[in-house]
């Protein structure tokens, strides 16, 4: 980009979280590793951007944006950032996860399905033992936390799907909280997923390039910056790398156990090699700790104002958040990363 680029300077933006924050999330913010990426280049402007709890204000001015209830905190952080951007268009690295297998979960398929043609009665162990892995605690937990979503993804209703892998919710906890839903909801997900017992890396690429990143990243994506009046451009989907990605052998994205192996391969004399070896890291917001100090009773307040819609049992939401607050349960997603103009 410092190549082609015909400005004086590059700005750039990136979202990160205070200490306190940091605590709870399973991996580092993008802040030091942006730095290092705009240390190398003395064209960058570069900003950063504290994701606090005054972030959720947010929510009252995203919701008419949107049409269906998102779930994802990182709509927020991309409000954020949109509205700080000084420019009117922004560059975003979506997609580079569903095409060139870039989620934990692409490369612990083999063990996922592994654990998911086990004897049903120890899916329902996996399920009641869940509880005991710590998901929400602070500290490095990303093991306890995925040990966790595995046994929630298994220890469910039917037959276990990939597609449960990344459902913040298991079938008794979405049946409890919207009676009557649940069985319609899950029918239809596990219709359109793979059977974890058996799926390939393949197909669990084609299920998240054709549900997860429209249906979830990019319909956020676009949805929360134009609110900000700011156009979100995704040059990893361009139509030339959509077609190489599609026509290589995804065996080929995980090398060594590092997911996106092609894309370091084709950065190694562009990026720093500190951020070009770093463990994956998602673009979220810090609810964790929104949900534990900054945002509890707010949190609290939103939950019991939706008693009178009839949505949700609001008895059953507040269980819920109480086992977040508790550390018992961690049903978010992850953490964050950077936006380039």
């Amino acid at each position: 980009m410092a190549t082609h680029y015909k400005g004086d300077e590059i700005p750039a933006l990136t979202a990160g979280y205070d200490s306190t924050a940091q605590r709870f999330e399973v991996a580092p913010d993008d802040l030091r590793y942006a730095r290092l990426v705009a240390a190398a280049h003395a064209r960058v402007r570069f900003k950063e951007i504290e994701m606090d709890g005054a972030m959720t204000g947010h929510i009252d001015v995203l919701a008419p944006h949107f049409d269906d209830p998102v779930a994802d905190p990182a709509a927020i952080s991309l409000f954020r950032l949109a509205r700080a951007s000084t420019t009117k268009v922004l560059i975003s690295g979506t997609g580079g996860e569903e095409l060139f297998a870039g989620y934990p979960r692409h490369h612990h398929l083999g063990v996922a399905a592994l654990v998911g043609r086990a004897p049903k009665v120890s899916h329902s162990l996996a399920s009641k033992f869940a509880p005991a892995l710590p998901a929400g605690r602070p500290g490095p937990y990303a093991l306890r936390r995925h040990g966790q979503k595995l046994a929630r993804a298994l220890g469910t209703h039917g037959i276990p799907h990939y597609r449960r892998m990344v459902a913040q919710l298991t079938f008794a906890e979405l049946d409890a909280l919207m009676p009557g839903n649940a069985a319609d909801a899950f029918a239809e997900r596990d219709a359109q997923s793979p059977s974890l017992t058996s799926i390939t890396l393949s197909e669990a690429l084609s299920f998240d390039l054709g549900q997860f990143l429209p249906n979830l990243n990019l319909a956020y994506v676009d949805k929360a910056s134009m609110a900000a009046g700011i156009e979100v451009r995704v040059p990893l989907l361009d139509e030339a790398v959509f077609n190489l990605a599609a026509t290589s052998n995804p065996s080929d994205f995980i090398a060594g156990g590092k997911p996106k192996a092609c894309l370091r391969r084709a950065a190694e004399s562009l990026v720093p090699a500190p951020v070009l070896h770093r463990e994956k890291t998602g673009f979220g917001a810090p609810v964790r700790s929104w949900f534990r100090f900054d945002r509890r009773n707010e949190l609290r307040e939103r939950i019991a104002a939706l008693e009178t819609t009839g949505l949700v049992d609001t008895k059953v939401a507040l269980d819920l958040v109480g086992k977040v607050v508790r550390g018992y349960l961690d049903a978010s997603l992850a953490a964050v990363g950077p936006c380039l103009p």
